[in-house]
C-alpha cells in the first residue's frame, strides 16, 4: 500500500500493448472477412466469413458493419421470401429461326442451320439431344453440350430434306429437342419443336398401262424429266405419248394413255385387239367395216341393176361397188 504500484488496465476501445493502451483497430475488413473484438492484450483482428450459411447463387459482400458479414444474391437472381436466391432468367434452350425460309428436296448444298444457346449458365453441362422426322436428315452430331464454362457460346445443328420420289408438294419435316442435365433447373425441361420447310420436285411415279409401257424403260418423275408412253400393237393410241413432269404444278402436262381400247383396224375379241380382216370377199360382196368388238364380214354388194350379174367383189374390197 505503500509503493507507487497501482494496478491498471485499458479503457474500452483499447488493448494492452506492453506498458500501453494502443487503440483497437476500427477499420474494415477485405470482403469476405469480418473484424472480431478487440481482446485486453490482443488487437481486433479479421476472421473468414462462414461461406457454409452462403445460400446457393450469392456472394459475400462489404459490409458497413465491420463486425458481421452480409452476403448478397449474384447478378441476375434475385432473394425469395425463404432465403434462397432465384434466377431472374427462365431456364430455357433459346432455339433461332432457321437459317433459310425453305430447302429444296432435290439439291444436296440445299440446308438449313437452327442456333442454340441456353438461357444463362448452368452448375452442370446440359446436354441437347436432337431427333428428326423421316422428311429430313441431321447432318453433324445428334447432341450438344452447354458445359458452365460454353454456355454463352452458340451451337448449331444442320439439316437437309430427304430426296424420295414421292409427289408431296411443298411439305415439312420436323426437329425435336429434348434436354437433360444434371443441374434440376434445365433436367427436362420442354423445348418447342422446330419446322423445316421443304420444297418438292417430283409428280406422281409413272405406272406403264397394262397394255402399254414407258419407252425409256425407267421413267424417272423429277421436275423436267420427259417419258414416252407406247401402247401395245393393236391399242390405241398407235403413236407413243410424250409427257413432261412441270414444276409450276408438280403435275404431268397431259393425262397418261389408258390403251383400254383397240386402234382403227382392229376389234377387241375378249381381252386381246385383233387386226380386222382385209382380204377380198367373193364375187358379188364387199368387206363391211369392222366392228368395236366383231370383224369385218362379207355382206352381198347392193350396186347392180335388174338383169345384171357381178363379175367381182367390191372394187376396193372394202366398198359397196
Amino acid at each position: 500500500f505503500d509503493a507507487d504500484s497501482c494496478a491498471w488496465t485499458c479503457e474500452s476501445g483499447y488493448w494492452q500493448s506492453a506498458e500501453s493502451c494502443t487503440s483497437c483497430t476500427m477499420s474494415t475488413c477485405p470482403v469476405g472477412e469480418y473484424r472480431g473484438d478487440c481482446k485486453t492484450d490482443v488487437d481486433a483482428a479479421c476472421f473468414s466469413c462462414d461461406a457454409s450459411v452462403l445460400p446457393r447463387y450469392s456472394h459475400f459482400i462489404g459490409s458497413t458493419d465491420m463486425h458481421s458479414c452480409v452476403w448478397a444474391c449474384n447478378a441476375l437472381y434475385n432473394v425469395s421470401s425463404s432465403g434462397k436466391c432465384v434466377s431472374e432468367v427462365v431456364p430455357d434452350v433459346l432455339v433461332w429461326a432457321p437459317s433459310t425460309r425453305r430447302v429444296l428436296e432435290w439439291d444436296s448444298t440445299s440446308t438449313a442451320s437452327v442456333e442454340l444457346e441456353v438461357s444463362f449458365v448452368p452448375d452442370e453441362n446440359v446436354i441437347v439431344t436432337v431427333t428428326v422426322s423421316d422428311q429430313i436428315a441431321l447432318m453433324g452430331p445428334a447432341e450438344l453440350t452447354f458445359s458452365p464454362s460454353n454456355w454463352n457460346v452458340v451451337q448449331s445443328i444442320t439439316l437437309m430434306a430427304v430426296d424420295d420420289s414421292i409427289r408431296e408438294g411443298n411439305h415439312s419435316g420436323m426437329v425435336m429437342l429434348t434436354v437433360s442435365s444434371a443441374d434440376s433447373r434445365f433436367e427436362g425441361i420442354a423445348v418447342d419443336p422446330v419446322m423445316i420447310l421443304i420444297e418438292d420436285n417430283d409428280c406422281d411415279a409413272l405406272q406403264a398401262p397394262t397394255h402399254g409401257e414407258l419407252v425409256s424403260g425407267e421413267c424417272g418423275n423429277g421436275y423436267g424429266d420427259v417419258c414416252t408412253v407406247q401402247c401395245s400393237a393393236g391399242r390405241a393410241p398407235e403413236d407413243g405419248v410424250v409427257v413432261e413432269c412441270l414444276s409450276s404444278t408438280g403435275d404431268w402436262d397431259k393425262a397418261r394413255p389408258t390403251c383400254a381400247t383397240c386402234a382403227e383396224g382392229f376389234f377387241m375379241q375378249d381381252t386381246t385387239c385383233v387386226e380386222c380382216s382385209t382380204s377380198e370377199c367373193g364375187t358379188g360382196f364387199y368387206r363391211t367395216a369392222c366392228g368395236t368388238s366383231s370383224d369385218a364380214s362379207c355382206e352381198g354388194c347392193t350396186t347392180k341393176p335388174l338383169n345384171s350379174n357381178y363379175t367381182t367383189s367390191g372394187q376396193p374390197f372394202d366398198a359397196d361397188s
